[in-house]
């Protein structure tokens, strides 16, 4: 007789289908008897060889569903090489809104229980030593063993073939790392994994291998599955994504979920059926949602978390960040192409939350890690004690967080993606806007503000530059401008002076695109205000488009992202996306060339935003344009990017030569400063070079000599040196790029920027300058 754990429910016709209980079904001689848990004769079922491994089956007025594939009291004999090679999915029944597995009682054996327990010298009880699906088959993924353990009492984890043929070889590396880190196989204290890879590498596949994995085995033999509830945490846009890619993968019916997404009166009755069934295995939930359901939510035992653009929990005082800490999860899983954004306070929160204590206490970090790599990374050190012991500290840390953090880059899947082109694009700035910032420059609290004004009225008077930037327009209810310079002799003018050097470049580049009746476009910026004027230039234009930003609600999110994606380009040609709002995890691959309009301080931004269409399933080249006003702020925010990419580089990728820090952010003269040049940065680079796209070669720069003192970046006044040092700094950050002046004639291959550089009047460019990598 074979026993199995079955779902049960009355037969009915509604659509979305809910289960009724849990029962068992006893198989003699292919015929069943199926009760429920209260051991009450549910029905007789027949042929159940042919029927009960198909799905749904049904039975008297009853349908039933297998709850694992397994007796739940006899070893099962293991599954052929040639069924878990070439078996396709199995049929799928009808769509229901809740899912089909049970979980037994979790086991309490440890790893280090297993390994250190002596061999019992009498008959051990009956358990299943067998491995879901065949180890031995030619394609199979076999997940490591716990170290030093007694293999008679371990069985091979293998991930489902389903999933396993799609995972690509870095895809699979990644599912065994994060396996071995979640289990406690690695050697650190801890179980938890930081999956660092850049945007596109396909995290979201390689979670739902392991979450799968972890809910259907474990590594010890006659043990229950490592995980019975799994909790997943993400930014709004991304709730229903996540549910989409866990069916995409695994079919409808494998896996049951509950998504909590928008707003919902159902919310804690949803919550409390998650908490009180087998039904459910995992919940999907938003970052904000996290906070007003906390209570309900903290009932619940999860044994594994996963957190989806983990880096929104950089913060210490994140309440988002304390709710999940309250949960207590043992297993952790934190999902970010860009963990260091900021500083190493916040890289420490975030590896701090995934191995609680990894990292020591903050004090200790500090006094071990942070003082001496920051002391070594100012400007102006040239101590050579001081450089030794920030090298030292940072190898150390690096050595320690490569235990439990993967990172890859974009190499990895460059032979399986379409080739990407980007360009930063220098407009110069329109005779109005010259006008304005020379407003804002000769006005008394400008000079005042430069000196000692307080923090906060520096970030006032950068927003308000950016405001310049973009459109001249947005300063008709700029409270900062009015109070310099005062907007009466301005305010009609301004308001219908939506015109700038950047959005007269916008349309060029939209009108060129639109001609090639092929291909959409996603123009991303970082200011709702902006995005206003946007939309109103694509009414002017008569240009189709989608609009997603903060304000779009959360249950509408996926279907306009959904319905853009599969639209042709005369029906919806432009995609207006808010960078912090929709620029994370969103996959837009049906456009193929991205405008981004404006800068973020976080380069993070911005990478997060440009990976939304090149990243797997882009059939189509890719052209990302970055628009840079020349010579003003937006040149200046942009040199300041390459310094925060290069502290990711340092920690996640080991760089050798990462760009260490040369800018003096105290420098507020210098950011709020406007040239009228081609391009501010190709000026700071020094480069001799025509500006024809031939490829530069930059000599290995002379070491700087080291004295043995040490200086304050703040105190330093060597302009030689630390020009030097700024200079051979930012041609690494640029080495890859072709640099092309308009004036020369050259071409850089893309049909809509050489168009508008042909069309355009020498005394007043749309492009002024342009840098050019692919």
């Amino acid at each position: 007789m074979s026993r199995y754990n079955v779902l049960w429910r009355k037969q009915t016709q509604r659509k979305n289908k809910t289960w009724d209980g849990d029962g068992v079904l006893a198989v003699v001689n292919d015929e069943g008897i199926v009760r429920d848990d209260s051991g009450n004769f549910l029905a007789r079922v027949k042929n159940c060889s042919k029927v009960i491994h198909n799905g749904v089956f049904r039975g008297g007025s009853y349908e039933f569903e297998l709850d694992g594939d397994e007796p739940i009291d006899e070893p099962s004999a293991p599954v052929p090489a040639t069924r878990a090679v070439s078996a396709p999915l199995r049929k799928a029944p009808p769509m229901r809104s809740v899912g089909l597995l049970k979980r037994p009682k979790l086991a309490t054996k440890s790893v280090s229980e297993l390994v250190s327990t002596p061999a019992r010298t009498s008959t051990p009880p009956r358990r299943n030593t067998h491995s879901l699906h065949d180890a031995m088959a030619p394609d199979a993924l076999v997940l490591p063993r716990p170290p030093n353990a007694d293999s008679s009492a371990v069985r091979d984890v293998v991930v489902d073939p389903v999933l396993a043929e799609n995972l690509r070889p870095h895809q699979k590396e990644g599912v065994k790392f994060m396996y071995e880190c979640v289990m406690g196989f690695r050697d650190y204290d801890g179980h938890g994994v930081l999956l660092a890879d850049s945007m596109g590498l396909g995290k979201t596949l390689q979670t739902i291998a392991l979450v799968w994995t972890l809910l259907k085995q474990s590594p010890v033999a006659g043990d229950a599955p490592v995980a019975r509830k799994v909790l997943i945490c993400c930014p709004v846009t991304l709730v229903m994504n996540w549910k989409k890619e866990f069916r995409k993968w695994l079919g409808p019916n494998r896996v049951s979920i509950l998504a909590l997404n928008g707003s919902s009166n159902n919310d804690k009755q949803n919550i409390q059926g998650f908490a009180n069934t087998n039904v459910y295995h995992v919940m999907i939930i938003g970052y904000e949602k996290m906070l007003t359901v906390a209570d309900d939510v903290g009932c619940i035992k999860f044994d594994l978390v996963v957190c989806d653009e983990g880096h929104r929990l950089k913060s210490g005082s994140n309440k988002v960040l304390k709710v999940l800490e309250s949960l207590d999860i043992k297993h952790r899983v934190l999902l970010s192409g860009t963990p260091i954004q900021n500083d190493l306070t916040e890289f420490y929160n975030v590896a701090n939350f995934v191995n609680p204590g990894v990292l020591g206490d903050f004090k200790s970090f500090q006094r071990s890690y942070m003082r001496p790599i920051l002391r070594a990374r100012e400007a102006n050190c040239t101590n050579a004690a001081v450089l030794e012991q920030g090298e030292a500290a940072s190898r150390e840390l690096i050595e320690l967080t490569k235990k439990f953090t993967l990172r890859r880059t974009i190499e990895e899947i460059t032979k399986f993606l379409p080739r990407r082109s980007d360009y930063v694009l220098f407009a110069p700035p329109t005779k109005l806007q010259i006008r304005l910032f020379e407003s804002l420059q000769k006005t008394a609290q400008f000079s005042k503000i430069l000196s000692a004004a307080p923090a906060n009225d520096s970030l006032q008077l950068i927003t308000t530059f950016r405001k310049i930037c973009n459109s001249p327009a947005l300063l008709t209810e700029d409270a900062m401008f009015a109070g310099l310079c005062g907007v009466d002799d301005l305010r009609g003018e301004l308001g219908s002076k939506v015109r700038s050097a950047k959005i007269i470049l916008l349309v060029k580049l939209l009108k060129g695109i639109y001609k090639l009746k092929q291909e959409k476009v996603v123009v991303v910026s970082n200011f709702t205000q902006t995005l206003d004027v946007l939309e109103k230039l694509m009414n002017v234009l008569e240009l189709p488009f989608t609009r997603l930003d903060g304000a779009t609600p959360a249950n509408l999110r996926d279907k306009i992202v959904s319905d853009f994606n599969k639209a042709s380009w005369d029906m919806s040609f432009v995609f207006l996306l808010s960078a912090k709002s929709g620029g994370m995890g969103l996959n837009l691959v049906g456009a193929s060339r991205l405008i981004l309009f404006d800068n973020d301080w976080n380069p993070a931004v911005d990478l997060q935003a440009m990976a939304r269409v090149h990243r797997d399933g882009q059939t189509r080249p890719v052209h990302v344009y970055r628009l840079l006003t020349a010579g003003c702020i937006d040149e200046k925010i942009f040199q300041r990017q390459l310094i925060k990419t290069s502290l990711s580089d340092k920690f996640l990728d080991d760089s050798t030569d990462s760009n260490e820090n040369f800018f003096d952010t105290t420098d507020l003269k210098d950011l709020f400063s406007v040239s009228q040049v081609n391009s501010n940065t190709h000026m700071l680079l020094d480069c001799q070079c025509p500006g024809d796209g031939r490829e530069l070669e930059y000599a290995e720069p002379a070491k700087i000599k080291r004295e043995l003192s040490f200086i304050s970046a703040l105190n330093y006044q060597d302009p030689n040196i630390d020009g030097e040092k700024r200079k051979q700094q930012i041609k690494r950050c640029l080495m890859d790029y072709r640099h092309y002046d308009p004036a020369t004639g050259a071409r850089t291959g893309d049909p809509v920027i050489d168009s508008i550089i042909d069309s355009q009047e020498p005394e007043k460019p749309a492009i002024s300058y342009i840098f050019m990598k692919n």
